[in-house]
């Protein structure tokens, strides 16, 4: 509650109609009054009767975790106007499933002909609301990681059909005095260019394409440099793991073989 009151038990039916509303409502059409004893009405030739008279203003609730802010939102009295249909929370320090049984008999006590339905712990309401974004968020990870994987296997492929092409070049490299490190580090130093200058083109297109992602995460920048640094380095150590086999393979060339061709 920021200004006014709760409802009360003198909001009866016969009593004049009041309503609750938050704050993001008061601003967009009250900016900078005091909204407290103003009235609104949802008809479109309202009477006395159908106007309510704000009494209280609270904070703003977002309706989603994902939502960009909070909607304008109103509340009236149940004992002023009644629904088929109603929600009840209850916030309890035990175990919630243990009040189940508990708060069924409360209300029977109230009504034995009210029914309850629908019981739900808050943990579940919450993930239902996010189950759509995490499904699709787990669908993304798994082709994202089966692109890096086809992307190690293209890069072997490429790397090693290239040692394989200068196998001659190795062999004699290393009969002219070049030790097995020197040609490793070699083949390892062009592969680095090639991976490096790929990974700086992968980090921009993603910087630009990040912003479709924006409305499935929250409190989550879609360029966060953390997760950017993380994901490039990762792919920078499979990439080279990829072109090390390769690599390792061209330290092999034997340099006799390499004289004999020449």
């Amino acid at each position: 509650m920021l200004r006014g009151r709760f409802f009360n038990d003198g909001d009866k039916k016969d009593a004049p109609a009041v309503v609750i509303i938050n704050r993001a409502l008061a601003q967009r059409y009250w900016p900078g009054e005091d909204v407290i004893g103003k009235r609104i009405t949802f008809e479109d030739n309202p009477k006395d009767k159908d106007w309510l008279t704000i009494v209280g203003v609270v904070g703003d609730v977002k309706d989603q975790p994902n939502s960009p802010g909070a909607q304008p939102a109103f509340w009236w009295s149940a004992l002023q106007v009644t629904a088929e249909n109603m929600s009840l929370v209850v916030r309890s320090d035990s175990d919630p499933e243990l009040l189940i049984d508990a708060v069924r008999k409360s209300v029977a006590q109230l009504n034995p002909a009210l029914a309850l339905g629908s019981v739900r712990l808050m943990d579940q309401i919450v993930a239902g609301s996010v189950a759509t974004p995490r499904f699709a968020f787990i669908l993304v990870g798994l082709f994202a990681g089966l692109a890096i994987l086809l992307a190690a296997i293209g890069t072997y492929g490429v790397i090693s059909y290239s040692v394989t092409q200068r196998t001659p070049e190795f062999g004699l490299r290393m009969a002219l005095g070049a030790q097995r490190l020197d040609v490793l580090r070699l083949v390892l130093t062009q592969a680095a260019k090639l991976v490096l200058s790929g990974t700086a083109i992968g980090v921009m297109l993603a910087l630009v394409l990040a912003r479709v992602l924006k409305s499935l995460i929250y409190e989550v920048s879609p360029t966060d440099p953390l997760t950017f640094t993380a994901i490039a380095f990762s792919v920078l150590a499979v990439a080279i793991v990829a072109c090390y086999i390769p690599a390792r393979k061209a330290t092999e060339a034997d340099p006799m073989i390499a004289l004999r061709a020449e």
